[in-house]
């Protein structure tokens, strides 16, 4: 997502000073996109030198994942979590936590037959499919999706927005955070606008990662063998489709400036004032949930956060390998012969995380702790760095 800048989920501080926000009627242009995108995946490996190798899976899918009860930590050790499955399959782990979170919010697609229009065996495929898609990368990896996806429900929870929000809302709100990252290739949207890449060029360079993550999970949706909403309407599958489109670029940092301006002048002040939330709310409350989650690790246990600062700098490092094998001017903090974002992460922590996790918690002062424990995470960065 030149000079000394600070990375945390790929966005430099240059596009945050500036506030650039998305280019309007992003979200029409979506649709113009080719439906054959997965035939196109499973090419990609192959025509593209630069894409790493998929996670290939050493084990045969189970037919039950295994069972996830823990849904409600919201300061959440995603390893620990996924070695207490007992399960060395992660798309068996991210099943388990998805299906965990989904089937409570069926209730709206229940047939007169008292049947789900949720088909729980597709959704186990699916969840399976999404790790297939993710690519081996320090950061941008499954691990980080099953992250999203908890911190996801886990906020939802302690905000209780289910007061706010219809379960289609929740349900949405947990598939968007499945796909928002799908078949990331752990490179910047800087780095696919100045190489002309292809993602780039599909997308007007429009935020190409999101606009591929986008478009490639709603192409999995309509794949039969992993459509697991075949049993909703018409109205019901535009609905979602338009909800995850709204989530999924959301999470774009380019608009981080406009989700908290959004938070906390137009939802706070709606709420301070009793005022009825307008769809114009409800929707920034929806993007600040996904943008919030996407940030997660950053209120997560210090050991916990701390692994994921160096898988992150890992990965902007690989980067910078890329550029400067492409003779392109590689910055410091891409350069891995020079200290790296885990030698200084107060700046991101001011002027990206605060800003944010403040906003979301003046609206919903339930989840105050992922306040507290980001203020504790940057605290022992300044002690560890003293």
């Amino acid at each position: 997502m030149s000079g000394l800048v600070i990375w945390t989920g790929f966005v430099s501080f240059p596009f945050l000073f500036n506030y650039i926000l998305t280019v309007s009627g992003m979200a029409d242009s979506v649709k113009r996109y080719s439906t054959r995108l997965s035939k196109r995946l499973a090419e990609e490996a192959e025509d593209r030198e630069e894409k790493p190798k998929r996670v290939t899976k050493k084990k045969k899918t189970n037919s039950k994942p295994p069972q996830y009860t823990d849904h409600t930590k919201i300061i959440f050790d995603v390893f620990n979590t996924i070695k207490s499955l007992h399960n060395d399959n992660i798309g068996d782990c991210l099943a388990a936590i998805a299906t965990s979170m989904l089937k409570p919010c069926a209730s709206p697609f229940i047939k007169d037959d008292n049947k789900s229009k949720i088909d729980l065996d597709k959704l186990v495929k699916f969840c399976q499919k999404v790790t297939d898609h993710m690519r081996v990368n320090q950061y941008h990896s499954s691990t980080h999706v099953i992250d999203v996806v908890q911190s996801t429900h886990a906020l939802w929870l302690r905000a209780n927005l289910s007061e706010i929000f219809s379960e289609e809302d929740h349900f949405a709100a947990i598939v968007a955070a499945l796909i928002h990252d799908l078949d990331h290739m752990g490179l910047s949207n800087d780095y696919l606008k100045a190489t002309q890449h292809e993602w780039a060029k599909q997308s007007g360079e429009e935020a190409p990662n999101e606009y591929h993550h986008l478009q490639a999970g709603l192409t999995l949706l309509e794949e039969e063998p992993l459509c697991f909403i075949t049993g909703f309407s018409q109205k019901a599958k535009t609905r979602l489709k338009k909800k995850l489109t709204d989530l999924v670029l959301a999470t774009d940092m380019n608009r981080h400036a406009e989700t908290v301006t959004g938070l906390e002048q137009d939802v706070k002040n709606a709420i301070s004032n009793g005022e009825k939330l307008t769809e114009k709310h409800k929707k920034i409350i929806l993007q600040g949930l996904i943008k919030t989650a996407d940030l997660g690790h950053l209120y997560a246990p210090w050991s916990v956060h701390r692994q994921w600062v160096y898988l992150l700098e890992e990965e902007l490092f690989s980067e910078g390998d890329k550029m400067r094998e492409n003779k392109m001017t590689v910055p410091i903090f891409k350069d891995r012969k020079k200290p790296g974002v885990s030698s200084d992460q107060e700046g991101f922590f001011n002027n990206v995380a605060f800003p944010l996790f403040e906003a979301w918690t003046n609206c919903f002062p339930e989840c105050a702790v992922i306040v507290e424990q980001a203020k504790s995470n940057l605290k022992s960065w300044k002690t560890n760095k003293s």
